[in-house]
């Protein structure tokens, strides 16, 4: 459960991140 929630949140902030890049 951890580890899902964990990339949950690091799937998101690299989302974030790109996005206003592109």
């Amino acid at each position: 459960m951890d580890g899902a929630l964990r990339r949950d949140l690091q799937d998101a902030g690299v989302e974030v991140l790109v996005r206003p890049l592109a």
